[in-house]
């Protein structure tokens, strides 16, 4: 092996890429392990080779070149391995058994021989079922990982999209909205520059984008952006309509001289028609226009509980957990709406069934429509539901959710002239907005004798 000729070689491809030697490197090796490799003072193994291949878009073949470096090629039978691993790592996940998805897609990340695009999808995969598992902080790690080492080299920007909206969704639940709210942005000003504004991606993560506003207490502009969202899907009501959508950006991208991603989309156009999880994306749209325009007063047509129906159906064949029990906590606030508070209640108590802790900001609007329903059932523990989800929607950094759900409170208590309960909700909502120091609020209710119980 001459490694001094593959330190050059691996120099130049790096300049030629104008990538630092810790971008080259990556959330996985150090800019040092870079300068030693391109100085040929340490040899590449099988696994540097494959990884900083990836990041350079290119194949081990062309990255070793003629400088002697062996690429070790798998024989037949183990190709043919993986490709079972694969499959069935996949099945797994679609079958709801994501300890077994982790456990082949992690052996999987293992095998130092794979081609790039399958170290992408293992490490896609393990992130997925970490998902689905609860683990919410490590999967959103991988996926950040993903887009570190594989983000800029792949064509399909829908798939792109679908990674950062895992992402997203993963840090809005672990704790971390503004900065999810503002990357979120960044992602959506990005999907609307490459065409894809009008496409069931672009559309669900302008979706994810007013949740996070509403979040953040930028009620307004959530609205806007989901009524215009509403409007668009109101004009593709099938899947010959959204393949059309991904068709129509695949032609601008052409027209872009952007080939790569044309082709990715006229993929993406074909493959939906063919998928029955097509609708997803969508549906989330729908889900996620009730549960905020619900709040902020702006139902857009009947608002019955029938018009979220055909979301619920798509989300309950072809949606994860959580996807169902976003859209049962929505379908509760409908059924609220309309007077039928003992379905709503069911509604809310399955949508917290389906997920764990680890979702927290889901399972604080899913005990905030459990606190509304039991209210107006006359049921004991009710407040206990929005106390629990307003502490949580504080520690999650959403104070003007949090405040909302304890005015919210307070008005409940003083409808039914609990007036001294009523004060204890109107100050915590003051403190959690800033307007009262918690420990004042603390000591003011201790003097006049109404600390809860």
């Amino acid at each position: 092996m001459d490694q001094l000729s593959f330190g050059r070689r691996l120099r130049a491809l790096r300049r030629q890429k104008a990538l630092s030697q810790a971008e080259l490197g990556g959330t996985t090796l150090s800019a040092s392990h870079i300068s030693l490799l391109e100085s040929g003072k340490r040899p590449p193994t099988d696994e540097v080779l494959v990884k900083l291949a990836a990041r350079l878009g290119i194949s081990a073949v062309e990255l070793v070149g003629d400088t002697g470096v062996t690429v070790p090629q798998p024989p037949l039978d183990a190709s043919m391995e993986t490709s079972l691993l694969l499959h069935r790592a996949r099945l797994a996940l679609l079958t709801g058994d994501p300890q077994a998805a982790l456990d082949r897609f992690t052996a999987l990340s293992g095998d130092g021989s794979a081609a790039p695009a399958l170290l992408a999808e293992a490490l896609l995969g393990r992130a997925e079922a970490l998902e689905a598992l609860g683990q919410l902080a490590e999967a959103a790690r991988l996926r950040q990982e993903w887009l570190d080492a594989f983000g800029t080299q792949q064509d399909d920007c829908v798939g792109r999209i679908e990674v950062v909206l895992g992402l997203l969704r993963c840090r809005r639940e672990s704790g971390d909205l503004p900065e999810a709210a503002r990357l979120a942005e960044e992602a959506l000003r990005s999907a609307e520059s490459l065409g894809l504004a009008e496409t069931p991606a672009g559309l669900e993560l302008a979706a994810l984008v007013a949740e996070l506003r509403w979040d953040v207490g930028q009620g307004a502009a959530a609205a806007e952006l989901l009524g215009w969202a509403v409007a668009v899907t109101d004009r593709l009501p099938g899947r010959d309509d959204w393949a059309r959508a991904y068709d129509a950006a695949a032609d601008a991208a052409r027209a872009a001289g952007r080939m790569g991603h044309a082709v990715a989309l006229a993929q993406r156009s074909v493959d939906i028609c063919r998928s029955g999880d097509g609708g997803c994306p969508l549906a989330r749209l729908r889900v996620a226009a009730t549960a905020v325009l619900l709040r902020h007063g702006s139902l857009p047509g009947d608002g019955s509980p029938r018009s979220l129906e055909p979301a619920l159906r798509e989300l309950r064949a072809w949606g994860s957990p959580a996807d169902i029990a976003a859209a049962e906590t929505a379908h509760a606030g409908l059924l609220l709406a309309a007077g039928d508070a003992a379905r709503a209640r069911d509604a809310a108590r399955s949508a917290l069934e389906r997920v764990g802790p680890s979702w927290r900001r889901l399972r604080a609007h899913a005990l905030l429509a459990l606190g509304r329903a039991m209210w107006t059932l006359g049921e004991h523990g009710s407040a206990e539901h929005f106390e629990e989800a307003a502490a949580e929607l504080t520690g999650l950094g959403a104070d003007r959710q949090s405040a909302g759900a304890y005015l919210e409170l307070a008005e409940l208590y003083e409808s039914d002239g609990d007036v001294r309960s009523a004060l204890i909700c109107y100050r915590r909502a003051s403190a959690v907005a800033g307007l009262l120091p918690a420990d004042g609020m603390a000591h003011q209710e201790e003097r006049d004798g109404l600390r809860s119980s």
